[in-house]
Parts: C-alpha cells; sequence; structure tokens
C-alpha cells in the first residue's frame, strides 16, 4: 500500500530553487528504496502556521495522507503583518460575506539597499505562542481525524548567528565578536549629517580606531532619537574595545529604551562576559538576547515549548531537532545545511519505518513541490508566483517595445502609470553586470525577455540563455575536454538546473538559436576581463559583510541555490559564479568557431577562476568549523596570491 506524506513548513522545508538537498526530497529518495512513497512538498519561504492551517484545511486535507510533516514556528514569533489563529468556521462565513482579493501587479524590485530611518521598529509579532498552538491543533485534529499520522519536528535556533540582523538600522550598530573584522564595512546609505556621522565612526571602528570613532560619533550623542541611541551604544562598544570597564554598565543603561533594539545590546553583553571569562553569565544573557530578538527567523523557546507540548497528543510524535542538528548544521540563523537536511530525512525516515501498517514494494513512488503564496491566510488560493508577481500576462510586443524605448515613460492603464518602465529599467540593472548580458545583446525575437522575465527576478532571463548554452557545453562533452573538469562539475549549474530554477506559469519552450558571433564571443570575454582586473569583492574576505547583509539577498538567492544555509553564502560566491557561467559561454562559442588555442587560454583562466573559489571555501569552512582558529591575514593573503595569478594571466600576451 502506498505512503502519502505532506510537507508542511517554512524555507527551512522548502524545495525552492534546486531543491535537491531539503529532507523532503531526500526524504522521497530513502523511502523510494523501501517501499512505494509519494511526497508532497507544500512548504514554501515566509509561511506561518496560520498559512499552513488555511492551506491545509482549504487544499491539501483533500487528498489522500497518511503522514503530514510539520516544521513550523521560525517565521511565527517574529515582527511581521499579523496572522493569528486561523478559525476555518470564521474563514468560511467572512469568505461568504466578502469578496476575495484580486491579484495585483506589484513587482518586487532590486533590493532595498541600507538607508538609515528614524522610524522605530515594531515590536509586534505575527502569531503569539497560544495562536501558534492553536494552529497546529487545528491541523492536528483535522490530520488525525482522516487516520493521518502527524510527525511534528522541533526546530532549533542557530544562537551562534549574531542577534538583531533583520531590525532597522542593524548595520549602524557596532557588534562586539569582531564581526566587523571579518570583512570590509557594510555600505550603508545615510540620509542626513547624523546618520552620516554613525557611518563614519563606523568606518574607524573596524579600522581599529576606536578614540577617533568616539570622537566622531560624540556630536550625536546628545539626540533624543534612534541616531542618539545608536551612538551610545557604539561608544559603549568602542570603549569595551579599549578595555574600559565602564562599558557594560553604558550599555546595560540602554536597555529598554527601544525594546527592538535589546536583542543587539544583549548580544553584545554577552560577548563583553564571554571576553571576561564568566562563561555562565554569557550563556545566559545570550539566551535572553535571542528570546528578544524578534528582527529575524530565529525559533523562540515559548514556540518550542508549545511544539513540546503535543508530545502526549494521540497520532502525533513530537521530533526535537536539537539533539539531530548541532551548529556544525547551521550557516545562517535557523535554516540547516545540506548535512543538516539529510539528518532530519534519516530521522523522519525511521519513524515512518517503524510504522506497522502494511507496505509494498515500489513501482510508482513519487515527489512533487508545491508553492502557495506565504502569506496564504490572506490569500488561499494564490502561488508563490503570485506573491512575489513573477509572472505577469504581459504580451511580447508590448515588452519588446518597452525594452526597444526605456527611459521614457510607459504610461500603461493596466499595469499603472510606469510600472513596465521600471521593470525594464530594473532588469538592466539587475543583469548588466553579468558577463553574458552585454550591452548589444540583441533582446528582439527570440531573445526578447519573457513575462516572467521582467518582472521580479529578471536574472531568470540569464538563466533561459545559460540553458542553451549549457546543453550545447554538455552535448559537445566539453566538460571532460577541459583542465578544470573535477572541480567544475561540483561549481557548474547543468542546464537541467537553470531549467528547474526557473519559476514560471507558462509552458513556452527554453530553447533558442545560440549567438555564435565574433561580436558577442569578444563583449563576454572583455566584460570577463573587466570584471577580474578591477579591485572587486571577489578578491576580498567579506564574510562579515554577508552576515550583516543576509536578511537583504536571502531570498535572491534562495531562488537560485535552493537550501538556504549553506557555507558558501559567506562570501561572493555567486558573483564568481557569474565569471564561470561567461566563460563558459565563451568557451561554447570558441569551440564552435573551431578556435582550439582561444579555448585553451579560456580552459587556463577559468581554472585559475575555480582556484578562487577553493580558497574562499576552504576559509570560510574553517571558520565555520571553528571561529578561534580562523585567520583573516591568512585568508587575506591567500586571496592577494590567487589575485597575481589571475591578473598575470590576463596581461600576459597569448602564444
Amino acid at each position: 500500500m502506498a505512503r502519502h506524506i505532506i510537507i508542511l513548513g517554512d524555507s527551512s522545508s522548502s524545495g525552492i530553487g534546486l531543491g535537491r538537498d531539503c529532507y523532503p526530497a531526500q526524504l522521497a529518495g530513502i523511502l523510494h528504496d523501501e517501499f512505494e512513497v509519494h511526497v508532497r512538498n507544500c512548504a514554501v519561504p515566509g509561511f506561518t502556521s496560520a498559512d499552513a492551517s488555511r492551506f491545509f484545511h482549504a487544499t491539501a486535507a483533500k487528498r489522500p495522507l497518511d503522514y503530514v510533516v510539520i516544521y513550523l514556528g521560525n517565521n511565527d514569533g517574529v515582527v511581521g503583518p499579523r496572522k493569528g489563529y486561523y478559525s476555518p468556521v470564521r474563514a468560511w462565513m467572512a469568505d461568504g460575506f466578502s469578496r476575495r482579493p484580486r491579484r495585483q501587479f506589484r513587482p518586487i524590485l532590486s533590493p532595498p539597499r541600507f538607508r538609515f530611518t528614524y522610524e522605530v521598529p515594531a515590536q509586534t509579532v505575527a502569531i503569539t505562542p497560544v495562536e501558534f498552538r492553536d494552529n497546529l491543533r487545528s491541523i492536528v485534529r483535522r490530520a488525525t481525524k482522516q487516520g493521518a499520522q502527524v510527525i511534528m519536528l522541533n526546530p532549533v535556533a542557530n544562537r551562534r548567528f549574531p542577534c538583531g540582523m533583520g531590525v532597522a538600522n542593524s548595520t549602524y550598530f557596532c557588534y562586539l565578536d569582531h564581526l566587523d573584522g571579518w570583512g570590509d564595512a557594510v555600505i550603508n546609505e545615510p540620509i542626513d549629517e547624523a546618520s552620516e556621522t554613525l557611518a563614519a565612526g563606523l568606518r574607524c571602528f573596524v579600522a581599529g580606531q576606536f578614540d577617533e570613532a568616539i570622537g566622531v560619533w560624540a556630536p550625536v550623542v546628545s539626540m533624543k532619537n534612534v541616531a542618539g541611541f545608536i551612538a551610545r551604544h557604539d561608544i559603549a562598544c568602542a570603549r569595551a574595545r579599549m578595555g574600559d570597564d565602564s562599558s557594560e554598565s553604558q550599555l546595560r543603561a540602554l536597555l529598554g529604551e527601544y525594546d527592538s533594539y535589546d536583542g543587539t545590546v544583549l548580544y553584545n553583553l554577552a560577548w563583553l562576559k564571554r571576553r571576561h571569562g564568566n562563561r555562565e553569565a554569557a550563556e545566559h544573557l545570550l539566551d535572553v538576547a535571542c528570546e528578544k530578538d524578534t528582527s529575524i527567523y530565529r525559533i523562540r523557546q515559548e514556540y518550542r515549548d508549545v511544539i513540546d507540548g503535543f508530545t502526549s497528543t494521540n497520532g502525533v510524535r513530537v521530533l526535537d531537532l536539537k539533539p539531530i542538528l548541532k551548529s556544525c548544521h547551521f550557516v545562517d540563523y535557523c535554516h540547516p545545511t545540506q548535512e543538516g537536511h539529510e539528518e532530519i530525512a534519516r530521522a523522519v525516515a525511521d519513524l515512518i519505518r517503524s510504522d506497522a501498517r502494511p507496505r509494498r514494494r515500489p513501482d510508482g513512488s513519487g515527489y512533487e513541490v508545491s508553492f502557495p503564496t506565504p502569506d496564504y491566510v490572506h490569500l488561499p488560493g494564490q502561488t508563490l508566483l503570485d506573491y512575489y508577481c513573477i509572472d505577469w500576462p504581459i504580451h511580447q510586443d508590448r515588452i519588446a517595445s518597452a525594452v526597444a524605448t526605456r527611459g521614457r515613460n510607459d504610461n500603461d492603464p493596466n499595469q499603472g502609470d510606469g510600472e513596465l518602465a521600471k521593470c525594464v529599467a530594473n532588469f538592466f540593472r539587475v543583469n548588466n553586470p553579468h558577463p553574458v548580458f552585454p550591452s548589444h545583446l540583441n533582446l528582439l525575437g527570440a531573445w526578447t525577455p519573457r513575462s516572467h522575465e521582467i518582472l521580479s527576478f529578471p536574472e531568470q532571463f540569464l538563466y533561459r540563455l545559460l540553458y542553451n548554452y549549457s546543453v550545447a557545453f554538455e552535448k559537445a562533452g566539453l566538460a571532460t575536454r577541459l583542465s578544470a573538469a573535477s572541480f567544475l562539475e561540483h561549481v557548474r549549474f547543468s542546464a537541467a538546473d537553470y531549467q528547474q530554477i526557473i519559476l514560471r506559469t507558462t509552458v513556452d519552450d527554453l530553447e533558442t538559436d545560440l549567438d555564435l558571433t565574433r561580436a558577442y564571443f569578444d563583449a563576454v570575454v572583455d566584460k570577463i576581463k573587466e570584471r577580474l582586473m578591477s579591485a572587486d569583492l571577489i578578491y576580498h574576505v567579506t564574510l562579515g559583510q554577508r552576515i550583516r547583509t543576509v536578511m537583504t539577498w536571502f531570498t535572491r538567492e534562495a531562488f537560485r541555490y535552493g537550501t538556504q544555509s549553506r557555507v558558501s553564502m559567506l562570501y561572493a560566491r555567486w558573483d564568481i559564479e557569474k565569471i564561470v557561467e561567461g566563460l563558459i559561454v565563451a568557451i561554447v562559442i570558441a569551440d564552435r568557431r573551431g578556435e582550439h588555442r582561444t579555448l585553451l587560454q579560456l580552459d587556463r583562466l577559468l581554472l585559475h577562476v575555480l582556484s578562487l573559489l577553493q580558497v574562499h571555501e576552504q576559509h570560510v569552512r574553517q571558520y565555520h568549523r571553528d571561529a578561534t582558529l580562523f585567520s583573516v591575514p591568512a585568508y587575506e593573503a591567500d586571496l592577494a596570491n590567487v589575485e597575481r595569478s589571475i591578473k598575470a594571466h590576463i596581461l600576459t600576451p597569448a602564444d
């Protein structure tokens, strides 16, 4: 008898992007070898227990169910739009007397920069612990009534990740854990003299110029607003770095002034205690800091207690992830790494194996992924594509016209004043840095951007382009002919990968003719060399900056890589991969044109670029294993060596 399993969860379970490393996909693979199993992954980034409850009652529960796996809690206790308790009865009554909201054309354009704000961050969480319990109970009752077994995973928070990273103005705060020493300072976007002063002082702090930093911040201290608060906090941190014992009392005096920032203050106090050798006090303060921090998606103990309370509920088995996942299974605040997902998949599989119900050998097992909207409690029936406005029915002629006349205002009564023009401008701004997108690329005919490529995630246009060159790369067997083949296979996205990460509602073909002209080849190679010759972030330690900005680029990279938490998120992996992608396109063109000497030169350059990736991987993995053994100077020295090799190769005349 086939086993039907549904997964209800957030980004920690989602199969978005490549999605092959998430535990639901691995679970399907493990159980497929033992009996017929059908796994439906309905987890989506941003899901709360209210969204999951409505989705389950409205959609999921109408299909055959043997197991319901629930992995929720990271998004519920975070500051955000109120969602509360979802009542199927109240929702049924409300739906009968109100119209369902229409899908709106609101593309999400390039990520916002770190603009200073005087607005005090909110403290209202999406769902209280009591509402969280009631939402889970509603799912459990419906599932068990249908005869399904519920497996409830109890998430664990990564306490190694700094507190306060998601709160407004977080990049203007100093951190005593030497976060700012692990790479360049974040480029903030001040809005006035006070916020510019905060940014200038932070640059001094990062450089180890603590006296100078205090002097810079001093004029802002007297301000009775957020800027003055941050200045007082940062001065206390600078004094702490200088060994001033009064810094602890100065930090404690800030607690309660702005509740939203208490997590950051407590986190720094914990590090002060640790530096003074008081580990017990440090651990207590860190616990309190994590509980007070409602800015990032990290489960709090109150919500863990709610899940633990279901242990004695009939039909429910609680799987606590605390003894299963260690700190090495996280890089960010809550998402397991690939290895963490493997541990979860094995543990869930063991629970299902212990079920005594009859089974039969596999003959029709399957794994499918569903992406409901993260706001399903308010917008039932909509999808993730609706939520992010990834796809929209815009005629190709309109897009072609807007691309051809970019820079002019597009007044369309159906799409809103200038909305399509803004999307076109964003399309070029996002894609222009990529080597395969030179300015003269012909964007008419087959290469006219499609609706899902012109809106919120314009890099999907590049994925279609790269898909076609990857098909040619694979058909020609080029990977096996390159000297970098052994490492390239772990880095390069295949044609199937690009196809999978393109999200769309249309079913049109991806295939189109390649541009094999000398003009396009030269443009791609020139852009690669320009990027490699510049003082780019790819040659620098950016670990601290990547941690500070994780909340900004998280979603965009999630759509590419699938697994949310990975070591490669701690350096500019995607920026280096863009160069690798450009080199693969150039190699395909050189091979098709029969230019074997040129292909050899590109192969050698590719080997140098891949060695750059290896240096980053080696050092960030050392940081992840044991930060006390991590050395920024050694990391910088190795990067400088490979930078010299790359630039020497580019400047050396071809044979």
